[in-house]
């Protein structure tokens, strides 16, 4: 019997992202997010997974999740930053400190070197402030030897009743 690949979701609010990755047989291991309440939604979406509380805008919280890891390595990292500094209804402050949050999953990605990411958000992370956010996360993740596309999706397209999009970052390793 083969293991199931698995997948540790940043961000994780309810799960939903994670939740896609369980429907296509994935295991979820973990699921990290700041917000309590969120974690506790997320382990009732995921019964076989745990929540971990983390301010991942905190330095040096991924030794945190390193121990809790405990030597497993996640096949799979997955996440949907915080938004708003980006989002067109939203300020689009370059100054607002949920715009690096992006930062601390490029940095467990480095430490923890999962086969594969995906890392979601709106596509304003793409295009505004002259495109520096996507260009950084394009640069960084390359330089760790990962194959990284970058792509504006429209979740109707794919079967889901609303017109959203998104962008997405995927790599590979090489």
């Amino acid at each position: 019997m083969q293991n199931k690949p698995t997948v540790i979701d940043f961000f994780c609010g309810c799960g939903g992202l994670s939740k896609g990755f369980m429907d296509a047989g994935y295991k979820v291991l973990l699921g990290i997010d700041n917000d309590e309440v969120a974690l506790k939604t997320f382990v009732l979406n995921h019964k076989n997974s745990e929540g971990l509380a983390l301010d991942l805008s905190k330095p040096n919280i991924l030794d945190s999740l390193v121990e809790k890891l405990d030597g497993k390595n996640p096949d799979v990292i997955v996440g949907g930053p915080p938004c708003q500094g980006f989002s067109l209804t939203g300020t689009r402050n370059f100054e607002d400190k949920r715009n690096s949050l992006y930062l601390s999953m490029i940095e467990a990605i480095k430490i923890i070197r999962p086969k594969a990411f995906l890392i979601e958000n709106v596509p304003g992370l793409a295009k505004l402030y002259g495109g520096k956010v996507k260009d950084e996360i394009i640069k960084r993740l390359s330089e760790f030897g990962y194959n990284v596309s970058m792509n504006i999706l429209c979740a109707a397209d794919y079967g889901v009743p609303q017109v959203r999009k998104r962008v997405f970052f995927v790599g590979l390793e090489n």
